[in-house]
């Protein structure tokens, strides 16, 4: 099956597409040299903590740079693209089964871990996601095709991710500047340290809780919920035919964010509780 678009496309983000996804892949390559030898010209006792930057960075240059040049130079030479069809989602979930035994058994017993975790590590990362995808897809009738949702995803493991970290950067200062005259209600805490004992009751009948509040619901959701929409507007308005292309391809978007974003919270975990 063939989703053919009504306009041409535009040649403008195609050739952007490559030469963004040039870029990653030049990043990835220079992660893949460094994974491997930095540890040998600077060894480490944990290599797999150490190199968490690494393995990210080899998915998101190697991966996601190779499905940006790949289908840019698709596009700037007119070929079309077939309907993204994923396997069900049944597929994603064994094969995430396979993969979390398998790298269990690769850290537990040893099984040269700096060669072998990595690309488990990878799968791990996205396979819940491509599961999702793959249950939504099916659901809206496989309403995109493989180039938008590839570039997509691209977007939403680049751009989206550079845009939450700098609003994640910039707003919660803003938050504080509007909230500052709020903090004078912090003075009641001012003879009791954190923990001391009735510190919580006090916090939480405090208006001093609505601060703390608004600080959390700005510093993180916001940017991020954001972000991930970032890949929608690229496509434009005349290539999108109805609101549910509109979010297939916004989904995709977000799933080149969630995969990320796993592999941080992953390695996070692991450096404080083991692989």
């Amino acid at each position: 099956m063939e989703i053919t678009m009504q306009t041409k496309p535009s040649k403008f983000w195609a050739y952007i597409a490559v030469m963004v996804g040039i870029l990653l892949m030049l990043l990835g390559l220079a992660a893949l040299v460094g994974y491997f030898g930095l540890p040998i010209l600077f060894p480490v006792e944990d290599v797999l903590g150490y190199n968490l930057g690494q393995i990210a960075a080899i998915f998101l240059g190697l991966f996601c740079g190779s499905l940006a040049v790949y289908h840019g130079i698709k596009s700037i030479n007119r070929s079309a693209s077939s309907a993204l069809k994923l396997p069900p989602p049944y597929v994603f979930w064994i094969t995430l089964a396979i993969v979390l035994g398998l790298g269990s058994l690769v850290v537990n017993f040893n099984i040269i871990p700096e060669y072998l975790f990595p690309p488990l590590f990878m799968l791990g990362a996205a396979l819940s996601t491509f599961s999702v995808l793959s249950w939504a897809y099916r659901r809206m009738g496989n309403p995109i095709t493989w180039r938008q949702a590839a570039l997509a995803f691209v977007c939403g493991s680049t751009l989206s991710i550079l845009v939450a970290i700098l609003l994640e950067i910039t707003l919660p200062y803003i938050a504080y500047l509007l909230l500052e005259p709020a903090w004078v209600l912090a003075e009641v805490f001012a003879d009791i340290g954190w923990g001391a004992p009735g510190f919580i009751e006090r916090i939480f009948s405090s208006p001093l809780i609505l601060v703390f509040l608004a600080v959390i619901a700005v510093e993180a959701p916001i940017p991020e919920e954001f972000a991930k929409a970032l890949g929608l507007p690229m496509f434009g308005r005349d290539r999108i035919k109805n609101e549910r292309q509109a979010f297939a391809i916004g989904l995709a978007s977000g799933a080149g964010f969630a995969i990320l974003e796993n592999m941080l919270y992953e390695g996070l975990y692991a450096n404080y509780n083991g692989w």
